[in-house]
């Protein structure tokens, strides 16, 4: 009787990494990490509206999408993506809302 193992290890931060171009399964991994570090970071912070944010990542430049109160919160949304590790880029579509 044969048995299987399934191992996955999926690496976050590797300085290696960091100067090579994105492609194939690796890029994949690595922008949907980016995406899930960004987005929780949004949600942790008591200044942005997390829920109201969405992330999209791709070959490491992050989009940020939906609404937000005022521009200090898009701001503090656009900075929390520039300062995550692996983004290499942010794209600003964040709408302040106006006449709350």
């Amino acid at each position: 009787m044969a048995s299987v193992i399934d191992h996955l290890a999926i690496v976050v931060d590797n300085p290696s990494l960091a100067n090579s171009a994105p492609s194939g399964v690796g890029a994949a991994v690595s922008d949907a990490a980016i995406t899930a570090t960004v987005k929780s970071k949004l949600l942790a912070d008591p200044d942005t509206s997390g829920l109201k944010i969405d992330v999209d990542t791709k070959d490491r430049t992050v989009t940020l999408s939906g609404q937000v109160k005022s521009t200090t919160e898009k701001t503090q949304a656009v900075d929390i993506a520039r300062m995550t590790d692996g983004v290499v880029g942010v794209t600003d579509h964040l709408i302040v809302q106006r006449g709350n």
